[in-house]
């Protein structure tokens, strides 16, 4: 993050880092069994959809990381695919827009069109989970804040649950972790993250929280939420708060903080055993939650 940060005042510098991430997560071989279909969701929206052979009736919706002005759907392209072979489910991934040439609410109108989208095409509410790592988390979960205040007059239904993986909720940078946990999570540091933020919010306030979820003041009528963060990670201590939230307001929510992890570590499967852990804890979850219907 802190080198997309820097390049936010260079227009060449961004690109090249977007290009960078994409490169990388297209280079990326796919697991056995696993295909993928490009695919054209609405006039200027476009996405991937990665199907393990003998998947199921239900999808997943994933939004990508990269602090809302990097990543697509080809740079989260290892992370989907191996959410789907772990879960057994397709996954979509939007390629929302970026900011800062499209800033708030551009992602936000795009994931409620990604939505939609999967709605039009014969999926049940309930057979759609939403999920999405770092500021695509984030986004996951404004737009069921989004689908409750039915800010479009689409009157969509709530899916069946949603997933935040270390989620991006308070763009103001704000919890006591992003000093506590500087040193451990370099990565993700508050400066970087407020330039980042800044530029998806545009003139609208960092403490909307349809931008920054972390400041809304209860959650009724949400989906059942599933929370994953780094005890290591600078973005700890909101995570834990909306989960707090979350309980007051009766949401059913399981929020797990791993020991020792830092931000994503879902993205590290070759290396650490924790990232095929962390899915695997997704994929019963999700069960467990199927199994109720």
């Amino acid at each position: 993050m802190q080198g997309v940060a820097r390049d936010m005042a260079d227009h060449q510098g961004l690109a090249q880092a977007r290009a960078a991430l994409d490169r990388r997560g297209s280079a990326h071989t796919l697991p056995p069994g696993i295909n993928l279909r490009p695919l054209t969701l609405a006039a200027s929206l476009t996405g991937e959809m990665l199907s393990p052979e003998d998947t199921g009736h239900g999808v997943w919706l994933y939004f990508h990381g990269g602090g809302y002005c990097t990543g697509s759907a080809a740079s989260c392209r290892p992370l989907c695919a191996a959410l789907a072979q772990s879960t057994g489910r397709a996954v979509l991934a939007p390629d929302y827009r970026l900011a800062p040439e499209a800033p708030y609410p551009a992602a936000l109108d795009d994931a409620l069109a990604s939505y939609a989208w999967l709605l039009l095409q014969g999926y049940a509410a309930a057979d759609i989970a939403v999920a999405g790592d770092s500021a695509g988390g984030g986004l996951a979960l404004a737009m069921l804040l989004a689908i409750r205040a039915d800010r479009h007059g689409q009157r969509l239904p709530m899916p069946r649950a949603a997933v935040g993986i270390c989620p991006w909720l308070d763009l103001a940078c704000t919890s006591n972790s992003y000093q506590a946990n500087a040193a451990s999570d370099p990565l993700a540091g508050a400066d970087a993250l407020r330039l980042l933020g800044k530029a998806y919010a545009g003139e609208h306030r960092l403490q909307d929280p349809l931008l920054s979820p972390h400041y809304a003041q209860e959650l009724a009528g949400l989906c059942p939420l599933l929370l994953q963060v780094g005890s290591a990670e600078t973005l700890l201590d909101e995570v834990l708060h909306f989960a707090n939230i979350a309980q007051q307001s009766a949401v059913p929510v399981l929020c797990q903080q791993w020991q020792n992890m830092t931000h994503v570590w879902h993205s590290f499967g070759e290396l650490l055993p924790e990232a095929n852990q962390a899915l695997q804890v997704i994929a019963d979850w999700l069960e467990g939650y199927d199994h109720q219907s």
